[in-house]
């Protein structure tokens, strides 16, 4: 099957259900930024508490006392996005804003799932209030890389169309099962890619920004029985060499393994 042209859109505009920017004509704030929670600026950006393949942890804090105005409408939580986005740093558009109901204390803590694994990410704490923001200094933390879980033996069952694949999953290597993942199109997966391009099969091209014709077939992680599984390679052309291996794709990351080959018969005869 193809490339799915809208997975480069994925890698970031499905990461977190963000809550929608506020509009246009909103004045930016013009405190400086800071860099402890000792700041007397208004919003202040914490730390990275935990980071994760998918999922961050993040920290700000708020000084109340120092809320302008009426205070009425007031917004805080923090902003959002990858480090290789446009940046602005006196824009609020952006990244996305997650915003927070309740602080402990001065504190706010926000957990980010659903993220991009092995990505960098600029985040800030943001203040909105009277139709103005007020941020805090802008600050980097980066999500979990991650290796292939899965290993495949020799295909067999070969015929002009088809193949079968066993997989076996290495439990003990995923080191990010307990994450907590829903039913999301960046829940994890294991199963088998293929192609008749070799070079196709790599970390680079599998992830790359090329249109390259693969087939794939796999099982969500979350609906595994056992640690055994056996794929289908199917949609095979008579007489062909083809090239197969196991994989892991998790947080909108494939992570290959060891490429392995077979050659389908001239006619469909095992």
């Amino acid at each position: 099957m193809k490339k799915n042209l809208t997975f480069l859109m994925l890698i970031f505009s499905a990461l977190v259900s963000f809550t929608a920017c506020s509009s246009d004509d909103d004045e930016i704030g013009g405190n400086k930024d800071a860099g402890s929670e000792n700041t007397t600026d208004v919003a202040v950006t914490g730390a990275v508490q935990e980071s994760g393949v998918q999922s961050l942890v993040l920290t700000g804090y708020v000084n109340g006392g120092l809320i302008p105005s009426s205070g009425s409408g007031t917004k805080m939580g923090i902003q959002i996005g990858r480090t290789n986005d446009d940046y602005d740093p006196n824009s609020s558009k952006w990244g996305g804003l997650e915003y927070v109901k309740t602080l402990d204390g001065r504190k706010m803590t926000i957990k980010l799932t659903g993220l991009a694994a092995n990505h960098q990410w600029r985040f800030r704490t943001f203040v909105y209030v009277d139709g103005r923001y007020y941020f805090g200094e802008t600050k980097t933390a980066s999500t979990k890389d991650f290796s292939n879980i899965v290993t495949t033996g020799t295909a067999s069952d070969i015929t002009s169309s088809s193949a079968e694949v066993a997989c076996t999953v290495d439990m003990g290597k995923a080191t990010w099962k307990d994450e907590g993942f829903n039913d999301s199109m960046s829940a994890p997966r294991v199963g088998v890619v293929w192609s008749t391009d070799k070079d196709a099969l790599s970390d680079k091209e599998l992830n790359g920004y090329e249109y390259r014709d693969f087939g794939e077939n796999f099982v969500r992680f979350l609906e595994l029985k056992s640690n055994e599984f056996t794929c289908s390679i199917y949609s095979l052309q008579p007489n062909t060499t083809y090239y197969y291996c196991a994989y892991t794709y998790l947080g909108y990351i494939y992570r290959a393994g060891p490429v392995q080959s077979f050659t389908t018969p001239a006619s469909n005869v095992k």
